[in-house]
This record gives structure tokens, sequence and C-alpha cells, in this order.
């Protein structure tokens, strides 16, 4: 890999002596990467997108320094509809068996569990519209010393899934909310997988509601109003990007402590 930004970079500030190249792999076209390329973007990385809706190939393992995985109105278990799920799932098998840094969004974050070997299944009903999600203070404290990924009050972030992951035998959990204990998990591996959508600007929630708002048509305590969701997008979005800046931040840390330090700039 190349020179990376010092630990503690600010992504708008962040000089790096050769670029990352960072991979996302896009499985519709409702549901882009948002504020995760822009975040990429703006601290001087190479963002490849692959949308495979388009029948785009996978990169090899070995031209990805970083990996993000969208989401998606299909399953893990989708395989005979969407052949090349089989793929991505060895795609994001051989990066994290490389500890090269894995970020699921959603769907994608249901792959990482799935290539690990937990379970994924259906809860009953969907979860859709802005919804708090709240630290696991436990595990923080435990397995990631202390580090604050989620705010201790919480944070209002947009959900849509009818899917949950179980947490990976070796995976800390470190968000949880009402009606889903598990939104999200870190591995070892520097791989992190999030339920939810904190890279929704405004324009991403009006494609997702054109994509797939007909599943606000079903009935449900946890299926929000095509209003509300709108309005969330313009409420949130400040504070969804500083955790989804964050979060991207702990990743890379954990990425540039396992180089050498001659590699740092």
């Amino acid at each position: 890999m190349g020179k990376y930004c010092r630990a503690d970079f600010e992504p708008k500030k962040c000089l790096m002596e050769s670029t990352m190249r960072v991979f996302c792999l896009q499985h519709v076209p409702f549901e882009g990467p948002g504020t995760i390329r822009d975040i990429f973007l703006e601290a001087g990385f190479e963002f490849n997108l692959c949308p495979l809706y388009q029948g785009q190939d996978l990169p090899h393992w070995r031209d990805v320094e970083f990996l993000v995985v969208m989401g998606g109105p299909m399953s893990v278990h989708d395989e005979h509809r969407y052949p090349w799920l089989k793929l991505e799932k060895r795609l994001i098998g051989d990066c994290l068996s490389q500890n090269i840094p894995v970020l699921g969004i959603c769907l994608g974050a249901q792959l990482i569990a799935d290539v690990c070997g937990a379970k994924v299944e259906a809860m009953g009903f969907r979860e859709i519209g802005w919804y708090p999600v709240f630290p696991v203070e436990e595990d923080i404290q435990r397995h990631l010393n202390g580090e604050q990924l989620i705010p201790r009050k919480g944070l209002t972030t947009l959900h849509w899934h009818g899917e949950m992951f179980e947490i990976p035998d070796d995976g800390v959990r470190f968000a949880c909310s009402e009606c889903c204990p598990n939104q999200a998990f870190w591995l070892p591996s520097n791989a992190m997988g999030l339920q939810f959508h904190l890279e929704m600007r405004p324009e991403d929630v009006a494609r997702i509601l054109e994509g797939a708002g007909e599943e606000l048509r079903e009935a449900g305590p946890w299926i929000a109003s095509v209003d509300s969701i709108r309005a969330g997008a313009e409420r949130y979005l400040r504070q969804n990007t500083r955790i989804m800046r964050r979060l991207i931040r702990f990743m890379l840390k954990k990425s540039i402590f396992s180089q050498d330090s001659s590699s740092l700039v």
C-alpha cells in the first residue's frame, strides 16, 4: 500500500504522497455511496464505483486498499437470482483474510456477516424511517478501548431493512436500537458493518423513496411516512455525516497502524 495520512488526519486537510484505492460495490441505482464518496474524495483518495447491477466486473482483491459494500433490496441468500453475489462474497472474504478494510452498509453489512459464518435472517417486519441507535457501552469499553463510535446519547439515522445479521464470532457489537439489537459491528480484521444508512443526503433519500417507496405501503409499527423520511434527510444530515467521517477515520487509523511507521507522512 501507498503512504497515507497521519493517524489523526482530518479528511478535508489530508495530504498524501500517494492515493489509497477505494472500491465501492453498488447493487442498485438508488442506493449509492452518498457522503461516503464525498468523504473519501475530500481526503484525496481514488474512489472507484462498481455498479454491479450494470454487469460491472468485480475488482481483484490485490487492487483494493479499502472496500465499501453498499445496500440493496436483495438478500444475502439470493445467489440463485444474482449470480454475482457469490463472487462478491469471495471478494469480501479475500479482503478480510488480507486485513483490507471493508465497510458494509445495510446489505453490505449482512454480506460481511454471512461471509464470516454469522446468521442473516428476516426480522418478521421492516424497519424503515429515521430512528435512533445507541452505543453498546459494555462491548465498547471491553473491546474498543472506549472508542466512542456512536454518541453516548444516541444517533438518529435512516433505516431501511427487513433482515438482520447476527454478530460474527470475533465481532464487537457497538450499536443497537429498540427494535433491532444488532445494528453495527466491528471485526479485528478491520471490517465494519452498519445496518443503518449514515451516508444518505437529501438527493439519496429522494432516490431510495423513488426506487423502493412501495415498501412503505406495508403495515408495520416501524414503517414511517414518506413525508417524515423526506424531512429527516435535511434535519439529520450534518450529524450523520460527522459520524460517518468518524467511523471511516477509525478504520483508516486501524489500517495505518498495521503499516510500518515509515509509510506515514
